[in-house]
């Protein structure tokens, strides 16, 4: 009889060679100290065994073999060791950052534009503003300027006019008094002409007539021309070589080609 010193089983058959329970090498029944075995923590492995053999002797009764057809050469050794646990992993989720609020941001941006937004609108106004004034200025500089131009304006230039004429024994730049008659010796005679201004540019002319003498009446016997520079006062002289025939005498004064003034004198 043969007994699984693991489980204590007995088993009568004595071709078995290990346990049918767990596997374990069966030893005499008889024996009374089995050796010991150091066991692994965890069971052996499973170990596969044929399926048993039916032999039917001659007799006609079967018996049933199982178990590997050749035995073991010994105890099986102790398996290995079981493997060191690892130190326990740990899983850790991360945590979900809190959302920022985003209306902070939201006012100071309104803030930041409404503040620049100010500054430039009020920057455009001063400019729009000062060009305004600038303009303004100019225009009323301009106008006064204007206005101070036109009441700085010379006074319009009179119109020119013949005021006198008269005769007289001396000319030039010093002319001599008035007289109504000159001798017949006196060879040159003056006619004296005043203007109102002294506008340069205008003509001015003589004509000398003999109205009444004993060999002539009504003939011209001289005509003279000037253009008026910057005198008011100038005069036309007529000369003759031998004594003048007396008798009445006329010199008519043109400005530009119209009669301006006449005066008559006398040679006695």
């Amino acid at each position: 009889m043969k007994r699984c010193p693991s489980c204590n089983r007995n088993y009568t058959d004595e071709t078995l060679l290990y346990c049918l329970e767990d596997g374990t090498p069966l030893v005499a029944a008889d024996q009374t100290t089995a050796p010991t075995l150091m066991m692994p923590a965890e069971p052996p492995p499973t170990i596969a065994y044929d399926a048993g053999r039916v032999t039917t002797p001659q007799g006609g009764s079967s018996t049933a073999s199982f178990g590997p057809t050749t035995p073991p050469p010994g105890p099986m050794p102790p398996g290995p060791p079981p493997a060191p646990q690892g130190p326990p992993s740990w899983t850790f989720e991360a945590q979900p950052k809190p959302k920022r609020k985003a209306w902070p941001w939201i006012v100071a941006g309104l803030v930041l534009l409404l503040v620049f937004g100010g500054g430039l609108a009020a920057a455009v106004f001063y400019m729009v503003n000062n060009g305004s004034n600038d303009n303004f200025n100019t225009n009323t500089n301009r106008v006064v300027n204007a206005n101070s131009n036109a009441n700085q304006r010379p006074s319009p230039t009179p119109k020119l006019e013949i005021t006198r004429v008269y005769m007289s024994l001396h000319g030039g730049d010093t002319p001599g008094e008035e007289v109504e008659s000159f001798s017949a010796s006196d060879r040159t005679v003056y006619c004296i002409v005043e203007l109102n201004d002294a506008q340069p540019g205008a003509r001015v002319t003589s004509t000398w007539t003999v109205v009444d003498s004993e060999r002539l009446k009504n003939q011209k016997i001289g005509e003279q021309a000037y253009t008026t520079e910057k005198l008011k006062t100038f005069d036309f002289h007529l000369t003759n070589q031998q004594d003048w025939p007396p008798g009445d005498y006329k010199v008519d004064v043109y400005l530009d080609g119209e009669l301006a003034r006449s005066v008559n004198y006398e040679i006695k």
